[in-house]
């Protein structure tokens, strides 16, 4: 599932640096009303939120957007 804000924010740094607080309390929230929707919130198993941002970071599209995994063991960590 991807979380994407209204605003046209290139990354994460970009939103935190242009968006107002209520818009970024906001967004963290929506997150989490996704994975109440998607029942997989601690509660249920766990889920994992990922943000690419810049290039070394693996970011392939110029707009601020959250990945929501989970539903199923997802493994460690990228190294």
């Amino acid at each position: 599932m991807l979380v994407i804000p209204k605003g046209e924010y290139t990354d994460l740094d970009d939103f935190v640096n242009k968006a107002s607080d209520k818009e970024i309390l906001e967004f963290n929230k929506s997150i989490i009303h996704v994975v109440k929707m998607l029942k997989i919130s601690n509660q249920e198993g766990g889920y994992r939120v990922l943000s690419n941002t810049g290039e070394n970071g693996g970011q392939e599209v110029p707009h601020l957007h959250y990945h929501i995994f989970g539903g199923e063991k997802i493994g460690k960590m990228v190294v």
